[in-house]
């Protein structure tokens, strides 16, 4: 019986044993799938709505001067 041995050794599996680390892990990276894009949405919206009370702040003190 010849075996296969491949030429050139992966270099994922010199880094990280990818299956080790795709590996079902109770969950956490599922979590880390949904809340991620969650949290750079939500801050995205926080720097907006900063932006916009600032604005807002200032074009009325603007209107009071006049």
């Amino acid at each position: 019986m010849v075996r296969h041995v491949p030429r050139y050794p992966s270099t994922l599996d010199s880094v990280i044993p990818v299956p080790l680390f795709f590996a079902h892990q109770g969950g956490w990276d599922e979590a880390a799938l949904v809340l991620g894009p969650l949290a750079v949405i939500g801050f995205l919206l926080l720097m907006a709505n900063r932006r916009l009370k600032t604005r807002l702040d200032e074009m009325e003190q603007s209107d009071d001067i006049d």
